[in-house]
Parts: structure tokens; C-alpha cells; sequence
């Protein structure tokens, strides 16, 4: 796709850049061919927006990359260049044509360089060195702004905390006595237990009606018309039973279908999560050519499909499968695909691609999850189906004998028999389909079989109509009596109702004195709590009795009565459990407790008091007097509370000696007393809240100006930070400084005013922003250094390869030489000569070597810079060789293979390093450098170096070993002591160079800070 866009651009230089060829007098063939161009241009632009739009999908990296080029030429105003030409022309002023031509052709040489993606060097430099500059006047600031969000914290818990506290314990006090008054108002236990008792002995009452009633319905229900009635309430149980079985059936392929049609939707939102995610990374590389709300917004429709994917299965039956794992993923997927796309709007690629990788994990757990549910109920779908054949086979014998039953009915009139015999056909016929129905479900035909029980379940509905009409008929002699037993059972049913009403009322007021206990106190409520459903569930199944009396279907109103005599009884076993903790309690011990309470309460405000006088004495003198006041009012209210005590535990000793009296009188007095007690804790909690916004003192004001001050001072260097940003193209960031600096106005006003609590929660809100902007401005400079390590990389692969051919030519030409040496015995004058010009040759390429080391050692790679310039000293070496000693032999052949051999090296890990950027870019990674300059080299990529070169440095070793171990004691000769000496050196200086490889991580990891996050 690459070949597209040098295409446009040949077609642009084609177009543009020829200049005009210009005469004294207009030349109409030039006019006519700039009006062509002109055309040409507009033809040229809606053909890259179709492009552009085609592209979109399928690379939008070149899509985004026409559309901004468009922006360039409309930016650029090229078509008036154009207009402004012809104008010229037609005026005869060729001067002014020529000079807006060469501007022409600068603008479109702009737009070639920005197609081709070329980078100036030295721009990429420059532009990294500011952003640089701008992150650390950024640390600067955020120090600054720290420091001052730090000593107005300190100024705000030196002038709040005491009050803040004494605050919170007053508000204490205050709850503490209102609570004990209202128990103090609930204190008559006994009187509560009374209630208990009366609704015990109403459920008693009803439980007595009811079984009357039963007992009622039981003599209308008999003979022809009871035998009627058994046989409907069985074809009713039949109806039930197999409308369960068939909605059993319905699930299998409901769960089945809906499990699978996730896992399809769950594999298209996986692929576009991962587009998406790419897209990201594309944005993260080059923000200009990205499209965030565009991006922003087919993210937003991803996370609302997987919330509709999880409501989905959240709907499907659980009877088969629980899917409760799913859900969650899913959950967790939509919050993270929300959290991407807010990411995305801000235009923060780095963690909105984070947010996605996290999205895309629960997606494919999710996924990983529901593919196990499917082969799990594949797997069972056979015995749950063959479970399911035999319930059927079993309800189709119920509903044969039920049938036979109908036939033997001999009684009534003729119509009754005719009705009921009717029932048995239908009866008789929903068995024959219920049967089919268990043959098809063991046959794993749930399709087939749901028809059937369909059928069934029509069948006995007419089976049901018909025996309906039948006991009609029998019960119309009984019509008087059921009517009375209906309006019995109706005026039963209200009182169920309004006595469960009054039980939930009852749970709702348990007295927090009718136990000593908060445990005991939940248990009485959940005794209550129960007695209430129970009741109320014994009126529902009064209601249906009554319905069913209204149908002359007096055997299945019996039942129910039944139901709601159980559902009475448990109500009774319930209030019996309360009333046997009720009969613990005693009201006398409870007013003695309650004394109890309220002395510990006195103590705490006495205690209070004393806090309050102590802070008094060492505050500021606006203070003073507030404090004073307080704890006066706390002292009141300690001894009316002293009072109260006495009064309640008086109270008691009253209603022990049967004065109910006296005992009443005490016990009123002790109210009035907490009542007093709690105006006087309100007067000095509302005393406090006045001194929290007292006037500030002299001090106090001197130190908010000073931080109003150096705020201030603060707020202008933001602002000035924030043009100097803008003024570098880094518009984001420069709107988080501006929002930013708006926030240290706002705080240094509100010191202004006194008001510093405000000003710290602002000071926290700008910190954010000047976050914010560190972290777009971070961003950016992993981008930049990133893209000029690529570029520096290239350029090194280029200068080694050259070196490379540089050498192996020289290595060639050694050996041509040596060969010519060992058939003449010795090197001609011409010969002499070329190993004089080979020699050269050797030592411009170790300085051609130098050079390039050079680079490496400015991006401080460390093993590299070692290995290049131990290459560079072998080419010394060999040139000295060559030059000095004129040797072409095996050893000066085998120290230039020996530099070959680490050129490839060096080639290969480059290589490498190139392959890898390459695919971490296409894959969405990279990044993560806390916004500092990408290593030309990673680590890891050294340290892979130095195991070779240890690698390749113990090869040798072993094959020296080797090769000596014959000589036993002899002494080496000069060359084996030479390259002794030399694997002596380079193993040397290979510990050395680790030795620095670790300082240097050591260092590293000193100075590295997890981005400019606040501690």
C-alpha cells in the first residue's frame, strides 16, 4: 500500500513543478496549460477522498495520512497560487509569477516530504529536545504546585482538625441522646407485647374460622358432585405438571440457540476490539492522522453490543446452565471498552489502547467460558433429554388411568355422564400425545416432542372445560350454599390481609429496649417479618378458595383452605417464639438499663467539656470565647442528663413498689430532661460550626497571602508554559496547562477570601490537569524518540552493511595476495603496492568504524559501543599488519574473519531490533516509557549481545585448548602467546564492560519514576 502514495506523488510533481515558461508578452499556451492545472489539482483532490474513504477500513493509517495531505494543500491555499499565477500571466508580470511558482513548489515539496513520511533529522532532534524542555518545566511546576497544595493542607488541619473532631464527637453526643430518648418514649415493653398477644390471638381466632369454613365446604362437597370435582382437581394437577414438562423442553434449544448465537456475537466484537485496538496504536504513532471522536465513537457502540450480549444471556433460562461467569467477564469487558473509549475522546491512545487490551482479555474469557457451557450442554443435552422422555412417559400412564377413571363415572344426569365421558376421549387422547412426546424426547427430537406436548396440553384443557361445565350443573342445587361459603371465605380473606399489615407494622416498631441485645432485637423482627408473609400468604390462598367457590370447584377451594390453615399455623408458631422472648423482658430492667446508658452518656459529655476547656485555653483569641461557650453548653447538658438518669432508675424502684404513678411521673420527667439535655448539645454543636467560620487572625491572614502569593506566581508560569506548549503544536497538553492554571486562580481568589479549604480542593483539581498534561506530553516524546530510533537504526544497518562489503572486499583481496606470496615466494613491486593501498584501505575503514562508534556512544549503548570499538581497534590492528609487517597469513586473515564476524553480528541484532519495533508497532505495543527518550537499543538487546560475545569468546578459548594440548609443557610460540594474550584481553575487558552494563541499569532504575504521578 506504500506504492500508492508515491504514485499521487509523482502525479503532483508531474503536474506542479515543471515551471512556466514565460515570455515579454502573455503567453496564451502557458495560461491555458496553468488553467489545466488548476483542474488537474481539483480532479486530483476527489480522487484522494475517494481513496481515502476506500482505504478507511482496510489501512486507515494511509486513509488518514490523504486526508491530511488535502488539509495541507487547502492550508497551503495552492489552487489561488495557482489562480494568482494565471493572473500574473495574463498581466505580463512574469517576475511575480516566477516568485509565486517557487512557492509553489516549496509548498508541494512540503507536502512530498510529509507523504513519503520523510523526517529531518535534525527537526525529530529538536523537536524531542523541546518536549524534553517542556516536561521538565512541567515536573518543575507540579513540584511547585505540590508544595503549595502540601503547606495549605498544613494550614487547613492546623486551623479545622481540633474543630473538625470536637465537631464529630459533639454530633455523637447528639445522636447518643436522641437515640436513648426515643427509647426512653418505646420504653413500655410490656405494652408491645401486648400487641404481640392480640395478634395471636386474632391469627388464633381466624385459624378457628377457617377450619369451620373447611369443615363447611367439605358438607356441600359430596357425593356425584365430589367425585366430579376429585376428577377436575387431577386433570388440573396433570395441566400443571405437564406445562412444566414442556417448558422444559423449550429450554434446551432456547439455552442452546442463545449460547451459540453469543459465541457468534462474541467473535465479531472480539475482531472489532482488536481493529479498534490497532487503530489505537496507529493514533498512538501518529495523533495527527488520527480521528478520536470517530474512534471514540465505534468504541462506545462496542461496549453498548456487549451490554446488550449480556443482558441477553442475563435472560435465558438458568435451569440448564449457569452463566453467571459469562456475565461478569462481560461486565468487566463493557467497563473497560467505556473506560477506552472516555480515553479515546481525550485523546489519551496510550491508555485507551491498555483499556482495550483489558476489554479484549474479558471478551475472549467470556468466550472461552461460554464455548465450554456449549460443549458442556452438548455433552449432557442427551440424558437431560432422555430425564425428560421418561417424566412425559410417566405423565402420559397418569393421564391413561385418569381417563379410565372419567369412563367408570356413572352418576347425574345424563349431560354430566355425556360431559364427563367427553373428558376421558380428551384425557385419554392427551396421554396418546404425551407418549409421543417421550418417544420423540428419547429419540433427541425436542422439536418434535414440544408439538406434542402442546397438543397435549390443548387436549386436556378441553378435558378440564368439560368436567368444569359438568360440576356446574351438579352444584347448581348447591348454589345458595356456595355463594354463603364464597362471602365467608371473602370476609376471612380481609381479615388475613389487614391483620398481616398490622404484623409488618408491628416489625417495623420493635422497641430497641425490648432486648438488651441488638441480636436479640433482629430475631423478635424477623419473627415478625415471618409471621406477616406467612399470614399473607394464607390470605392469597383464601382468595383462591374463593375464586374456586365462585366456580362451584368446591374440592380444590378445600385444598387451598388446607394451604392457608398451614400457612395460619406457622404464622401462630412464629408470635408464640416472640412471645417467649417478650416474657424475658422486664419494663422495670429496662429503665434501669436505659439509667445505666444515659449515666455513660453524662460521662462522655462531661468528658467532652473538659476537651473543649483545654482547647480554649491555647486557642487563637477569636477562638476563645466559642469554645468557652460550647463547653458551658456541654456542661448543661451533662447535668440534665445526670438528672434523667436519676429519674429513670427512680422510675423504676416506683413500678417495683406498685406505684404505676409516681413511676409514670418519674418517667416523664426524665423525657423533659433528655429533651433539655439535647437543646443545650444542639447550642454548643451550632457554637463550634460559628468558630469553623470565624474571622481569620493576622497570622493566619500573612500566611494565606503568602500562599495566595506564591500561587499566583505559580499561575503565570503555567500560563506561560501553556503558550510555549501551544506555541510547539502540542495543543492538548496546552489545554490541560490552561485548565490548570484557571484552577490556581480560582485557589489563589479563594486564599484571597479566606476561604483555604476551598483553595486546597482546587489546588488538587489543577495538580490533575498539570498530570494530564505530562502525560499527553509524554505520550508525544515515546512517539518522537521512537520514530528517530527507527531512523538512526536504518542509518546504522546502512553504514554497517557498507562496512561489511568494505571488509570482505579487503578480506578477499588478503587472501589473493597471500596466495600469490606462497607460489612466488614473494610480492612483486606491483603486489607490494596494493597490500600499501590495502593497508589505507584497512585504516579508513577503522576510522569509517570510529565514526559510527561515535553515534552509538551518544545514545549510550554501552555492549555496542564495546563491540564497535573492538572492531575498530582489529582493524588497527590488521592495517598495522598488513602496512608495517606486510603478513597476509592465516593469523591477519583470521583477525579480519574475527571482524566480519562481529560486523554480522552487530548487522543481526540491528536487524532484529528493526524486525521487532516493526512488529510492535503493527501490534499496538511499544510505548510504556513514562514519557522518557526511546532507547536506540533495548537492554535486553545488549544483554543478548554480551551472551553472545561470551558465547563466541569461550568457543575460542576451547579451541586454543584444543589445539595446544598436545604440547604438554613446551612454551607457546609468538603467535599462540599472541592470541593467548588477546583472549586474555578481550575476556578482560568483557568482565569490564558487564561490570558497567550493570552500574548502568543500576543508574537507570534510580532515576526512573512511574510517570509525574503524585506520592
Amino acid at each position: 500500500m506504500r506504492k500508492m502514495l508515491p504514485l499521487f506523488i509523482l502525479c503532483l510533481m508531474t503536474v506542479f513543478l515543471a515551471p512556466p515558461v514565460l515570455a515579454d508578452r502573455p503567453n496564451r499556451k502557458v495560461i491555458n496549460q496553468q488553467k489545466e492545472t488548476e483542474r488537474e489539482l481539483k480532479n486530483l483532490e476527489n480522487k484522494m477522498t475517494r481513496i481515502a474513504e476506500k482505504l478507511k477500513d482496510i489501512h486507515p493509517y494511509y486513509s488518514a495520512k490523504l486526508l491530511e495531505a488535502m488539509e495541507m494543500m487547502q492550508k497551503d491555499l495552492l489552487e489561488n497560487d495557482i489562480r494568482e499565477i494565471i493572473v500574473f500571466l495574463e498581466s505580463g508580470l512574469k517576475g511575480q509569477a516566477l516568485d509565486k511558482n517557487n512557492e509553489l513548489v516549496a509548498d508541494l515539496t512540503k507536502l512530498l516530504a510529509f507523504l513519503e513520511d520523510k523526517v529531518d533529522p535534525k527537526n525529530v532532534e529538536e523537536k524531542i529536545k523541546k518536549l524534553e524542555h517542556l516536561m521538565s518545566q512541567l515536573k518543575k511546576l507540579q513540584s511547585e504546585e505540590e508544595k503549595i497544595l502540601n503547606d495549605t493542607g498544613k494550614f487547613n488541619r492546623e486551623r479545622f482538625s481540633d474543630l473538625d473532631r470536637l465537631n464529630r464527637e459533639m454530633e455523637y453526643l447528639l445522636q447518643a441522646q436522641k437515640e436513648l430518648s426515643r427509647m426512653l418514649e418505646e420504653s413500655d415493653a410490656l405494652d408491645f407485647r401486648r400487641q404481640v398477644n392480640e395478634a395471636r390471638q386474632k391469627i388464633a381466632q381466624l385459624k378457628q374460622d377457617q377450619a369451620k369454613l373447611k369443615k363447611e365446604t367439605g358438607q356441600v362437597n359430596k357425593g356425584d358432585l365430589k367425585k366430579i370435582s376429585d376428577l377436575l382437581n387431577k386433570v388440573n394437577s396433570l395441566i400443571d405438571q405437564q406445562a412444566a414438562a414442556l417448558k422444559k423442553t423449550e429450554q434446551i434449544p432456547q439455552v442452546e440457540q442463545g449460547i451459540k448465537k453469543a459465541l457468534k456475537d462474541l467473535d465479531r466484537l472480539i475482531n472489532q476490539q482488536k481493529l479498534l485496538k490497532a487503530a489505537s496504536a496507529q493514533a498512538q504513532a501518529d495523533p495527527k492522522s488520527a480521528f478520536p471522536e470517530e474512534l471514540a465513537g465505534e468504541q462506545n457502540k462496542v461496549a453498548d453490543q456487549v451490554k446488550r450480549l449480556k443482558d441477553n444471556l442475563k435472560q435465558l433460562p438458568g435451569d440448564f446452565s449457569d452463566l453467571t461467569k459469562p456475565t461478569g467477564d462481560l461486565s468487566q469487558a463493557e467497563k473497560k471498552a467505556n473506560q477506552a473509549g472516555m480515553n479515546l475522546e481525550d485523546e489519551l491512545y496510550k491508555f485507551a489502547g491498555q483499556a482495550q487490551s483489558e476489554a479484549l482479555k474479558e471478551l475472549e474469557n467470556a468466550r472461552s467460558v461460554l464455548q465450554k457451557k456449549a460443549d458442556q450442554l452438548a455433552q449432557e443435552k442427551k440424558s437431560a433429554l432422555e430425564k425428560l422422555a421418561a417424566e412425559q412417559k410417566q405423565l402420559a400412564r397418569q393421564a391413561s388411568e385418569l381417563s379410565r377413571n372419567m369412563k367408570d363415572f356413572s352418576g347425574g344426569s345424563q349431560a354430566e355422564q355425556a360431559a364427563t365421558q367427553k373428558a376421558a376421549r380428551e384425557t385419554g387422547q392427551s396421554s396418546h400425545e404425551m407418549d409421543r412426546a417421550g418417544q420423540s424426547l428419547a429419540k433427541q427430537n425436542p422439536e418434535t416432542a414440544r408439538g406434542d406436548q402442546k397438543k397435549a396440553l390443548a387436549s386436556l384443557e378441553k378435558a378440564r372445560s368439560a368436567l368444569a361445565k359438568a360440576q356446574a350443573k351438579l352444584a347448581q342445587p348447591q348454589k345458595g350454599a356456595l355463594n354463603k361459603l364464597q362471602s365467608d371465605q371473602t370476609e376471612l380473606t380481609d381479615r388475613a390481609r389487614d391483620l398481616a399489615d398490622q404484623l409488618k407494622h408491628l416489625a417495623r416498631s420493635v422497641p430497641s429496649q425490648a432486648s438488651g441485645e441488638a441480636g436479640q432485637r433482629r430475631q423478635m423482627k424477623k419473627n415478625l417479618d415471618g409471621a406477616s408473609e406467612q399470614t399473607k400468604q394464607a390470605g392469597r390462598s383464601m382468595n383462591q378458595a374463593r375464586s374456586n367457590l365462585g366456580r362451584s370447584n368446591s374440592a380444590r377451594a378445600q385444598n387451598q383452605q388446607s394451604d392457608a390453615l398451614e400457612s395460619l399455623k406457622k404464622a401462630e408458631a412464629q408470635l408464640k417464639k416472640l412471645d417467649q422472648n417478650l416474657a424475658q423482658q422486664d419494663k422495670e430492667k429496662i429503665l434501669e438499663q436505659l439509667s445505666k446508658w444515659q449515666k455513660e452518656l453524662q460521662k462522655k459529655a462531661e468528658a467532652m467539656n473538659k476537651k473543649l476547656q483545654e482547647s480554649a485555653r491555647t486557642a487563637p483569641k477569636n477562638m476563645k470565647s466559642g469554645l468557652n461557650a460550647a463547653g458551658q453548653n456541654t456542661r448543661n447538658a451533662a447535668g440534665q442528663m445526670s438528672q434523667s438518669s436519676q429519674n429513670m432508675k427512680q422510675s423504676a424502684q416506683a413500678g417495683r413498689q406498685g406505684k404505676p404513678q409516681a413511676g409514670q411521673q418519674k418517667k416523664q420527667q426524665a423525657q423533659g430532661n433528655q429533651q433539655k439535655a439535647m437543646e443545650q448539645l444542639k447550642q454548643a454543636k451550632k457554637e463550634l460550626e460559628k468558630l469553623k467560620n470565624r474571622m481569620l487572625e493576622e497570622e493566619e491572614k500573612r500566611r494565606l497571602e503568602r500562599l495566595a502569593r506564591r500561587q499566583k506566581e505559580t499561575e503565570k508560569k503555567t500560563q506561560k508554559l501553556a503558550k510555549e506548549t501551544e506555541k510547539s503544536g502540542e495543543k492538548l497538553p496546552a489545554k490541560s496547562l490552561k485548565r490548570a492554571s484557571r484552577k490556581m486562580n480560582s485557589a489563589s481568589q479563594s486564599m484571597g477570601q479566606g476561604q483555604s479549604k476551598q483553595a486546597q480542593e482546587q489546588e488538587e483539581e489543577a495538580l490533575d490537569e498539570l498530570q494530564r498534561a505530562y502525560e499527553q506530553l509524554a505520550q508525544k516524546l515515546e512517539q518522537m524518540s521512537a520514530q528517530q530510533a527507527n531512523k538512526m537504526i536504518e542509518q546504522l544497518i546502512n553504514m554497517l552493511t557498507e562496512v561489511l562489503d568494505k571488509q570482505q572486499k579487503i578480506n578477499r583481496e588478503t587472501v589473493r595476495l597471500e596466495t600469490v606470496k606462497q607460489k612466488s615466494g614473494s610480492l612483486s613491486r606491483e603486489g607490494q603496492m596494493n597490500l600499501k593501498k590495502l593497508a589505507q584501505s584497512q585504516g579508513d575503514l577503522a576510522r569509517q568504524s570510529a565514526e559510527i562508534n561515535r553515534k552509538l556512544l551518544e545514545e549510550n549503548s554501552v555492549v555496542f559501543t564495546h563491540v564497535l570499538k573492538s572492531i575498530a581497534n582489529d582493524m588497527e590492528l590488521v592495517q598495522e599488519l598488513l602496512g608495517d609487517h606486510k603478513r597476509t597469513d592465516d593469523y591477519t586473515q583470521g583477525a579480519q574473519l574475527d571482524i566480519v564476524q562481529r560486523v554480522k553480528e552487530l548487522l543481526d541484532a540491528l536487524k532484529k531490533e528493526k524486525k521487532r519495533k516493526k512488529k510492535s508497532k503493527a501490534g499496538g505495543g511499544g510505548g510504556g516509557g513514562g514519557g522518557r527518550r526511546m532507547p536506540l537499543l533495548p537492554e535486553v538487546a545488549e544483554l543478548k549481545m554480551l551472551k553472545f560475545m561470551q558465547g563466541n569468546l569461550k568457543r575460542k578459548a576451547e579451541s586454543f585448548s584444543r589445539s595446544t594440548v598436545d604440547q604438554e609443557l613446551k612454551e607457546f610460540d609468538p603467535i599462540q602467546k599472541i592470541i593467548l594474550r588477546r583472549l586474555s584481553d578481550k575476556q578482560g575487558k568483557l568482565a569490564d564492560l558487564t561490570q558497567a552494563f550493570v552500574e548502568k541499569l543500576e543508574k537507570k532504575s534510580k532515576k526512573m519514576r512511574p510517570g509525574m504521578k503524585k506520592e
